[in-house]
Formats: C-alpha cells, sequence, structure tokens
C-alpha cells in the first residue's frame, strides 16, 4: 500500500511541476535548429557535358523557357521568368489565376556521365496582396513539371545517340 502512495505522489510532483514549467522543456531557439534540407530533384543522363548541355538548352526552348544566364564552366543555367495563367471557371465574372515560373540548372560532369539538377521557382500571385507568393505546383497542377524537362531531355538525348 505504501508503495502505490509513493508512486502517487511522485506521479502528482511530476505532473504538478510540469505544470508550473519546472519541467525540462525543448530548446525555444529557433535559430539553433537547422532547416530541413530542400531535395534538389536530379537525374543522372549517359554523355558529356557538351552534348547533355546542348539538349538540355534545346528541351528549355521547345518549352518557351529561353536561357537568361549561363556559365557552362560552372555548369549553372538560368530560365527567363514566363508569366501564364489559368482560368478556373467558365460563369461569368471568370475566375483567373496568375502564376509564372522559373528554372535553376546544375549541370555537373562526371566520368561517363552527367548529373542534372533542376530547381523550380514556382510563384502564384495573390490578388489579396498584391504579391507573389510561393506556390505549390502539385497543388495548382500547372505549369512544365521538372519530371517532365528529365523526360524530354531523356528522350532527346536518346535520338542524338540513335538518329
Amino acid at each position: 500500500m505504501k508503495k502505490i502512495e509513493l508512486t502517487l505522489g511522485i506521479a502528482i510532483i511530476y505532473l504538478f511541476t510540469g505544470a508550473l514549467g519546472w519541467a525540462e522543456e525543448a530548446p525555444k531557439n529557433p535559430e539553433k535548429t537547422a532547416p530541413p534540407a530542400v531535395s534538389v530533384p536530379e537525374e543522372t543522363f549517359s554523355g558529356n557535358l557538351d552534348t547533355v548541355w546542348e539538349n538540355l538548352v534545346e528541351v528549355l526552348k521547345s518549352y518557351d523557357f529561353p536561357v537568361a544566364n549561363s556559365d557552362k564552366p560552372a555548369g549553372t543555367l538560368n530560365t527567363v521568368t514566363r508569366r501564364y495563367f489559368k482560368i478556373l471557371s467558365a460563369k461569368f465574372p471568370p475566375v483567373e489565376h496568375d502564376y509564372r515560373d522559373s528554372y535553376s540548372i546544375k549541370v555537373i560532369p562526371a566520368e561517363s556521365s552527367t548529373k542534372v539538377q533542376i530547381q523550380r521557382k514556382f510563384e502564384t500571385y495573390d490578388n489579396n496582396t498584391k504579391n507573389w507568393v510561393v506556390g505549390d505546383p502539385a497543388k495548382e497542377k500547372t505549369g512544365l513539371t521538372v519530371e517532365s524537362i528529365f523526360e524530354a531531355l531523356r528522350l532527346r538525348l536518346a535520338q542524338t545517340k540513335n538518329p
């Protein structure tokens, strides 16, 4: 009986100290906690830097995303920002959403292959705040996906090898 009372007493003290804030808490300083690592989609292609680079530029042009700036020795390439819209309602007045996309691409050569990393910047226009805000392209289901660029590059490289 005394053992139960002792256990119950310890539990009550523990709960009481936790309620008063005496119990140990998680650190409240968000600056010391690292943000989650953002995964950049990447794919490795057989072929040298020149072949992959040239085909990648052509793929981007075919999707109407011309290159804004590039540095081939550094392996970096950025597209122009492309703005477009989508009408979501056929009723009057129509509901229109404005979007814009751009891509930052890193091309990394290896011995017999080339790695391509593509980071998409997708934004939607917020009519309430009159600002562009980061959007979720998967939720909006619009624009050119990174997977589509990889697929087009894969097909183009296959055609280059087998004309």
